[in-house]
């Protein structure tokens, strides 16, 4: 088998996850993270992936290190943004956008959880 670039990866693992397929969802994030262990949205995937399996404190687990990297990730944005001129929701940058709404989802799925952020 020909080695997966962390998009493909990562593409399959949203699929598998689609498809009801945890345990190889499940897998398919944790090579992500393998290749990449800062990469949010496989943290937030095994998140879902272990909301769908019933298992709540490896979920709040998963979703508060995604939740981390993408508060981290925001920053960062706004950091680079600021030093280019560009300023935050100016509309001429994305990257911040997503890392927003991306917190604001989280929140919301640990929330469901009946669990608050760290």
């Amino acid at each position: 088998m020909a080695e997966k670039t962390i998009e493909g990866r990562i593409g399959e693992a949203w699929l598998l996850h689609r498809q009801g397929k945890d345990q190889e969802a499940l897998k398919a994030f944790e090579d992500v993270l393998g290749m990449a262990p800062t990469h949010v949205d496989a943290h937030y995937g095994i998140g879902l992936v272990y909301r769908s399996l019933g298992e709540k404190d490896k979920a709040i687990e998963a979703f508060n290190q995604a939740l981390t990297l993408a508060e981290e990730a925001y920053k960062a944005s706004r950091r680079v943004s600021e030093a280019e001129g560009v300023y935050t929701n100016d509309l001429r940058t994305n990257e911040d956008d997503r890392y927003m709404i991306l917190s604001r989802m989280i929140r919301q799925r640990l929330e469901g959880l009946g669990a608050s952020a760290e």
